[in-house]
């Protein structure tokens, strides 16, 4: 695990540096994960998930009825959004470190696209997808502790 997160680590440097990064910091549950418990699970991680993507389609359905100052932008942000959602929804009985394995280079590759996107110009897409895509980063940093933990 630990070489999975150093390479996406990595390979963000590679390919975002420099990058805008949109990060709200509202929800401390969402912005510290670090803070909280060091003991992950599956359902808690899901459940924190689901928060986070709850938030974002939030965020796109203000600014999509807000056209006049936003623009296309709320829909930018649910495409995003959706995009994000397909690509971090767990497959059923899916293990933690086959989850990461599995999510963290398509979230970079998502982001790498979001990079380069013409439709994109002002990243707002591109911030929606950093954001998860470092939030998972940060749970998987929490599930490689609690495995370090766990094989003292």
């Amino acid at each position: 695990m630990t070489s999975l997160v150093e390479y996406i680590f990595k390979l963000k440097r590679a390919l975002f540096s420099g990058a805008w990064h949109d990060r709200r910091e509202s929800d401390e549950t969402l912005s510290n994960p670090l803070a909280m418990s060091d003991v992950i699970s599956r359902d808690v991680l899901q459940a924190r998930i689901t928060a986070l993507l709850s938030r974002q389609f939030q965020d796109a359905k203000n600014k999509q009825q807000n056209t006049s100052h936003w623009g296309n932008i709320g829909w930018q942000v649910e495409t995003a959004a959706q995009q994000c959602k397909s690509i971090i929804s767990m497959q059923d009985d899916e293990e933690l470190l086959g989850y990461f394995e599995r999510v963290l280079p398509n979230m970079a590759n998502l982001a790498a696209r979001y990079r380069v996107d013409k439709m994109d110009e002002e990243g707002y897409g591109l911030g929606t997808v950093r954001e998860v895509e470092n939030y998972l980063i940060q749970q998987a940093k929490i599930y490689e502790n609690t495995l370090a933990v766990s094989e003292e």
